[in-house]
Formats: C-alpha cells, structure tokens, sequence
C-alpha cells in the first residue's frame, strides 16, 4: 500500500484449524490506495484481453508429444538447451522410449580420447521436475486446479491414482492471520502470525503498508502506536458502533475474513500447510477477472527460470 494518504483497516479474527492441507503458490506484493488491514484466525502469453483458455484449447496443443515439448520450450516452461556437466558443451535433444517425456537432454562428445555419457531430463530446472505425472497431466491437472475444482474431482476426471491416504489427525489451537485489503482494488495480503502483539504486528505494517497512509482499526492494544510510525490511525469501538463518527468501518475485512475462511478445507489445515492456503486465496481473489491458468503459467515461467 504505497501511496500516501490512503486508508487500511485492521481487526481481529480467528481461524480454526486441523492438520490436513495442501500447497500453493505464495503472494507477496505491496498494496497501494485506499485499504483496510486486519486480523483473522486464451492461450499463454496473450495481453491482457487475450481470448481465454479453454479446455479446447489445450487439448489442441497436448495432441502430440513433440509439438507439446515444443510449446512448452518456445514459452520457457521447459529449457531451450542444456549444456553438459563434463564438456560443458551443448547437450543434443534426442528421442527415447525409456520415459514418458519421450524426450532426453543427451550428451556423448569425446574428450582427450575419451568418450563420456551424460544424459539430463528435459524437466531439469522446470515447473515440472518433480511429478511423476506426464506432462500432458500436470497440465491438464492444473487447468482444472485452476477452474477450482478440486483435487478429488481432478484425479477422478484425469484417471489418476485415488488412492492415496489422508490422515485429518486431531484438533490444534486456532490461527491467527494478519491481513490487508485495498478499499478500492483487489489487492490484499493475509499472513499467519503466532501472536498478536505489537512487537509482532508492527514489522508487517511496515512492511505492507505505507508512512502516511490512514488505517482504520478496531481498538486492539497492538494498534495504539500507529501514529508514533507515520500512520494516521483511526478506529472503530465494535463493542459500541460499526462505522465510527467519520463514516469509517473495517466491513471490507470482515467481508474478506468470511471468504477467505470458506475457502478452507471443512476437514482442517495441516499446520505447515496453512499459509500455502492463505496463498492460494489471495492469488484467486487477486486475479478474479484474469484468466488463471494464463496467470499460473506466466508465474511458473517467473519462478522457475529455464
């Protein structure tokens, strides 16, 4: 939130919570404008009014393996080249029937009279490096992952193993979960936090929200010193009112709380696993009129260079 002058909100909410989940892509932007800030337990690479994926689309470009590595290759989701780990040369693409992928990195150059074997994946270094999944699956995986069907309903429509154990495992204490919306745009931000102190809450507010910004709170302890830190802070007693004399509420948070805490497993969040949800409702909340499965490939490219 960097321009000064606008508003955040901040309040106090929990999360219940259980040891089950899954993992996701992370979010980690500055907020601008207007906000309030609170407490909580189409194919790739067109602009942006490029037509949308549809499942069409993409099975169109999974028909056959050496145009889908193809693809893949000219959108830098997988490497271009690979320079081998011996002659430090480049690696030749060459056809193979020993993996999925169809598809090697291999090198067998000679040096000094002496000729080396080297051969590499086509998904080292990628988005795709770790499954076992077919590329043609993961893709289509995350398509639907990205439509907001879920995981169950994926590998069913996929074929894919169903087998796999859940252990829910037992109650745990409630979350806490700090957080921001931008009164005027879809920009947001929610962190797990262990406690709600001061000492805890003020880095995050530095970090996220802008000197000269106004933040709006409930009466919270934690909140007293804003002003101290070039904040202008005002608050709302919700054991009294709702909106204070100046027309102020933290109701675009609560709004925000109640979504983002739907979005939950009914069965729980493994501990470690529940930041990666509050990630994942950030990103869809945050990209709601974008096309997701674009938005998801242009993230993977950005993350895992090749």
């Amino acid at each position: 939130m960097n321009e000064k002058g606008t508003q955040v909100a901040i309040g106090s909410k929990r999360v219940k919570k259980t040891n089950i989940g899954t993992q996701t892509p992370s979010v980690a932007e500055k907020c601008d404008k207007e906000s309030q800030c609170g407490l909580c337990q189409g194919s790739y690479g067109r602009d942006r009014f490029h037509q949308r994926w549809r499942y069409h689309d993409l099975m169109l470009k999974l028909q056959d393996k050496e145009n889908v590595i193809k693809w893949l290759m000219t959108e830098r989701l997988l490497a271009k080249d690979l320079m081998c780990s011996v002659c430090e040369d480049q690696m030749k693409l060459v056809r193979c029937n020993d993996r999925s992928d169809e598809f090697k990195w291999d090198c067998r150059r000679q040096i000094n009279n002496k000729r080396h074997k080297v051969e590499n994946s086509i998904r080292s270094g990628s988005w795709f490096a770790k499954s076992n999944m077919t590329l043609e699956e993961i893709l289509q995986f995350t398509y639907r992952w990205c439509q907001d069907l879920d995981q169950a309903q994926i590998r069913h429509e996929l074929g894919l193993n169903t087998n796999t154990g859940y252990h829910r495992g037992h109650h745990v204490e409630g979350q806490w979960v700090f957080g921001g919306i931008e009164n005027d745009s879809r920009k947001c931000f929610l962190i797990a936090v262990e406690k709600r102190d001061e000492a805890t809450l003020l880095p995050i507010i530095e970090k996220w929200i802008e000197p000269g910004t106004v933040i709006i709170s409930d009466c919270w302890k934690a909140y007293c010193n804003l002003e101290k830190y070039g904040y202008r802070h005002f608050t709302v007693n919700h054991s009294k009112e709702f909106v204070n004399a100046a027309g102020q509420s933290t109701n675009k948070m609560e709004g925000h709380w109640r979504q983002a805490k739907a979005k939950l497993p009914p069965f729980g969040v493994r501990n470690h696993h529940f930041s990666s949800y509050l990630a994942e409702f950030m990103w869809r909340y945050m990209n709601r009129e974008e096309d997701l499965f674009q938005k998801f490939l242009e993230a993977a490219k950005k993350i895992y260079s090749v």
